[in-house]
């Protein structure tokens, strides 16, 4: 008799062995006019770790994947399933939040599925912990069918209801005000998906958007760090003393520099004053970079 795990070998979507993630792509980077018009499924952006969730009914088992296809056993996951009864096999995509709602800067916070992977190689067993949240966003497979390219609308669809996500349709400039009202109230920005868009499991899928609200400080360069890598003998950092909302901050920022820039004396940078990009601040600023 054939089992969901079985069809899955068949069409060579294999439960239990991690399926390249597809990646979107930050609008700012998107080349050629977006439709302002399309309708977008638009969902808030979490601040967690990136995980798929494979669960087969058959046998209720489930093993969660990071980003970089490390196994994890999830106890509080797999018993929320199997208490659910639901009755498919599936592949889903989810983000990872720990005790907290996953705002910008709570991925911090969610460092705990690192001590799952950890306790899962050794064969140690894993905590019941009522804290672990998954926050699912799509479906790769579902009952042994690669979903990859079918449409958004149909694989969102099949993710069991108490974990998906909630998606509201919004036009680009509806998404942008609705972002810029969860960016205010601390979230990391939020994600446009195209109702039709397949997964791309190679390069930026460009009908799956990030947007993220970033702010603008210019600050005086005090120091400069050496490089390391490719960069040794070179400049590797600017340290940056600048002010964000009356708050003094010390900010180390390479990304930015080109290698003519790092190339050049360090001595150079010194005392001079320097625009940076970042996404918020929680006690530092988050993902800095140097503006031209």
């Amino acid at each position: 008799m054939n089992t969901a795990l079985d069809t899955a070998l068949d069409c060579g979507l294999q439960l239990f062995t991690f399926v390249k993630q597809g990646k979107g792509t930050d609008i700012t980077k998107v080349t050629g006019a977006i439709d302002t018009d399309e309708v977008w499924l638009v969902s808030k952006k979490y601040d967690g770790f990136y995980t798929q969730i494979h669960w087969n009914h058959i046998t209720r088992e489930c093993v969660v994947f990071t980003s970089s296809g490390k196994e994890a056993i999830v106890p509080s996951l797999t018993r929320l399933l199997q208490s659910m009864y639901f009755k498919h096999s599936f592949i889903i995509e989810a983000e990872y939040i720990y005790n907290c709602e996953g705002k910008l800067g709570d991925r911090v916070n969610s460092g705990r599925l690192m001590s799952y992977v950890s306790n899962t190689a050794k064969g140690i067993t894993n905590p019941l912990d009522k804290n672990d949240t998954f926050k699912a966003f799509d479906c790769l497979m579902y009952d042994g069918k690669d979903l990859r390219y079918e449409p958004f609308r149909e694989r969102v669809s099949r993710i069991p209801m108490g974990l998906a996500i909630d998606f509201t349709l919004y036009d680009l400039a509806g998404a942008k005000e609705q972002i810029d009202e969860w960016t205010a109230d601390g979230w990391e920005g939020g994600m446009l998906r195209h109702k039709e868009s397949i997964v791309k499991p190679r390069g930026r899928n460009k009908q799956l958007l990030k947007i993220k609200s970033y702010h603008l400080a210019t600050g005086i360069c005090l120091n400069t760090l050496p490089g390391e890598g490719k960069y040794e003998g070179m400049v590797g950092a600017l340290v940056i003393q600048l002010t964000y909302q009356g708050l003094d901050y010390m900010v180390t920022v390479g990304s930015g520099l080109t290698d003519e820039m790092r190339a050049a004396n360090p001595n150079s940078f010194l005392g001079k004053f320097y625009s940076v990009k970042f996404y918020g601040s929680i006690d530092k600023l988050i993902h800095p970079v140097l503006v031209w």
